[in-house]
């Protein structure tokens, strides 16, 4: 009787720690079907869902909802209200993210590689850890934004893009483009900068400390108050310049025809006979 007893007692207690503890995404089915009826669903249970495909999700209202490992492979989400809504490991690969709002949205993790996030607001986002290979950033706003161990490899920046305050710690920016941009007071600690280009970028007050460079084209950034400490490899502060050799023109002694240069290969070759 007891041991029956402790035995129900403890399949019990391992249903509850089950349904309590393990990561769940079920999504509520009127949730969404809320949203594909009147694209208007703030803080609805949308954990899991399959969006995958074209979505038209147009000026879509999600603020706060729950996206946590929903697939929205290709969906399109231009100027959808996504703010303070989780997306972690949210797969948004190829997305098209035009003029959508994500400030405060929490994004570990979230996969983007290929998506358009041109003119996106992530002001203070959380995108640890995030991939953005093949992103296309067109005046987007990464201000304050939690950029920590994010995949920004070969990623142009445009100019227009804002970095400020961005916390880019340990980041993967290998042979990405951030001419002109942004990053007063960013933090690059520990970033991997090889062969990326910072011309005429603004590092005022920027961490650059251990930052592993390589080639890195530091020329016309402006590097007051940053800080090098620990830095590893090199940079270049100015553009490199290739020194060609200005030759003497080439002397002919007069009234000596110029022999012409034979092709190869030497000597000519010969005609056949009866031709």
């Amino acid at each position: 009787m007891n041991r029956l007893f402790y035995q129900n007692l403890t399949l019990a207690v391992v249903v509850i720690l089950s349904a309590t503890l393990s990561p769940s995404y079920a999504f509520k089915q009127s949730d969404s079907e809320q949203l594909l009826r009147t694209k208007q669903c703030p803080r609805c249970n949308l954990s899991g869902v399959d969006f995958e495909g074209n979505w038209h999700l147009v000026n879509a209202n999600l603020a706060e909802a729950n996206l946590a490992g929903a697939n929205l492979t290709g969906a399109d989400l231009e100027k959808a209200n996504l703010a303070g809504a989780n997306l972690t490991g949210a797969d948004l690969e190829r997305a098209n993210l035009v003029g959508a709002n994500l400030t405060g949205a929490y994004l570990r993790g979230a996969n983007l590689t290929g998506a358009n996030l041109s003119v996106a607001n992530f002001k203070g986002a959380n995108l640890t850890g995030a991939n953005f290979v093949g992103v296309t950033l067109l005046s987007t706003n990464l201000e304050k934004a939690n950029l920590t161990g994010v995949y920004l490899i070969g990623v142009y920046f445009s100019a227009a893009v804002s970095l400020k305050g961005a916390n880019l710690a340990g980041a993967y920016l290998t042979g990405a483009n951030l001419a002109g941009v942004d990053l007063t007071g960013a933090n690059l600690k520990g970033a991997y900068l090889a062969r990326a280009n910072f011309t005429g970028a603004n590092l005022t007050g920027a961490n650059l400390t251990e930052a592993n460079f390589r080639a890195t084209n530091l020329s016309g950034a402006n590097l007051t108050g940053a800080d090098l400490t620990g830095h590893k490899g090199y940079y270049l502060k100015q553009p490199l310049v290739l020194f060609v050799p200005r030759l003497p023109p080439l002397f002919l002694p007069p009234n000596r025809p110029i022999r012409p240069i034979r092709p190869y290969p030497y000597p000519y070759p010969t005609q056949p006979s009866g031709v």
